[in-house]
């Protein structure tokens, strides 16, 4: 019966994951299995959307420069978890393209829904050095269009998304969540790579409301 009992519990476990897989890296230990009901899916902001202010418990880094703040032409913003195994893949790309663009006033920014420690062992194992939010409430990931829907672990709920975020403040871009997806890193990074090109040629989405 034991045994029995053991199986059971880790039968849900083994659908949760990454774009519906089991994530390859552990819970960390201070994130508690938290056996809520899964909150409702949301979609990606469309282009041309307001982007809500962002809102963290706390930040690592600094906190983020204001979008429409001097010298910031555009504004990378990377909603990210330390479960799903290809945001880890798909950081020393991230980190390549913010060598390249933050010297042509591209800003960084990183939010996730990870408690304090679990997202500082992250920044600091992929050496990120743009400012990070974490412990991002539920009501703030549905507002960014983020939230999974997946069931497990409440921290499974982000869906990892990335946006690009004019002055104005405005959607420019997103992702279609390519490492939710499992989209290969190299190829995701050259993605996002011409679409910051793009957005710095035109920084403002064309029918905005």
């Amino acid at each position: 019966m034991p045994a029995l009992r053991s199986l059971v519990l880790l039968v849900p476990l083994a659908a949760c994951g990454c774009g519906g897989s089991a994530p390859s890296t552990p819970r960390p230990p201070d994130a508690p299995f938290v056996p809520a009901a899964p909150q409702p899916a949301s979609r990606p902001l469309p282009v041309g959307a307001p982007f809500p202010a962002l809102e963290a418990e706390g930040w690592i880094n600094g906190e983020p420069p204001a979008f429409g703040a001097p010298g910031t032409k555009l504004v990378v913003v990377d909603l990210w978890s330390q479960w799903c195994p290809f945001c880890a893949r798909s950081a020393p790309g991230l980190n390549d393209l913010y060598a390249k663009f933050a010297p042509r006033g591209v800003a960084f920014v990183g939010l996730s829904n990870m408690p304090k420690d679990s997202a500082g062992a992250f920044v600091r194992a992929h050496a990120l050095k743009w400012p990070n939010g974490y412990g991002a409430r539920s009501e703030h990931l549905a507002q960014l269009g983020v939230r999974s829907g997946m069931p497990g672990p409440q921290l499974y709920e982000l869906a990892p998304t990335l946006y690009l975020v004019s002055p104005a403040g405005r959607v420019v871009w997103f992702d279609d969540r390519g490492r939710f997806t499992h989209q290969d890193p190299t190829a995701w990074a050259r993605k996002v790579e011409a679409a910051v090109e793009r957005a710095l040629a035109d920084p403002e989405p064309k029918g905005a409301p």
